[in-house]
């Protein structure tokens, strides 16, 4: 770039590439650059360079770094069961994000449930597709109110693919919640959608 004249020196290369394109000098909100993403004409998109990357980002759209950070970990997801894949979910949900609204009505949660869930997983359309989500989610009161240490011990089942643990875990939070006396609907929404599709 220096030698073309695309940019000066600036007393050392070191300096130069901070002038000129050193990471706080991206405009991460410039559309120009996730429309650059999002047709794939970025040469080298940190790990969203493989086929799992370039589907995630055909579906997701990402249009911020938080799309962005979060494709990351949606597209690792993989579906429970043989539904609906996470990041599939995230598209649809994405594009309509009433279409999560809806689902959560059908589950039975009224709107204080939402609004208590949308604390946690709205940025993320509808998901907790990083550990830090659900342990978050688990500590809070309406939602089981479990200590730190639980919810580290639910995202080691997780990250470590422990199903015999995870399966523990899910027993102590069902007793937990009807000892407690919490939303039943709530809890199991926030488990068994939100909190399951983590452990593939």
């Amino acid at each position: 770039l220096l030698k073309d004249n695309f940019v000066m020196w600036q007393g050392s290369k070191n300096a130069a590439y901070e002038k000129y394109i050193g990471v706080y000098k991206i405009e991460r909100n410039n559309p120009e650059i996730w429309d650059m993403i999002c047709k794939h004409k970025i040469i080298s998109l940190f790990q969203m360079e493989k086929q799992s990357g370039i589907q995630a980002i055909k579906i997701g759209k990402p249009t911020s770094l938080t799309d962005l950070s979060g494709l990351n970990s949606i597209m690792r997801l993989m579906a429970v069961d043989g539904g609906e894949s996470p990041l599939e979910r995230y598209g649809r949900f994405k594009e309509n994000i009433q279409l999560w609204y809806d689902e959560m009505t059908e589950y039975g949660l009224n709107k204080h449930d939402q609004d208590i869930i949308r604390k946690y997983a709205e940025k993320s359309f509808g998901l907790l597709p990083n550990q830090e989500d659900f342990m978050m989610v688990v500590q809070d009161p309406e939602i089981g109110g479990l200590s730190l240490l639980w919810a580290d011990k639910l995202r080691k089942s997780v990250a470590k693919k422990n199903p015999k643990e995870f399966i523990a875990l899910q027993q102590e939070f069902y007793d937990n919640i009807e000892a407690k006396g919490l939303s039943s609907k709530l809890c199991h929404y926030v488990w068994d959608v939100l909190i399951t599709m983590n452990k593939g």
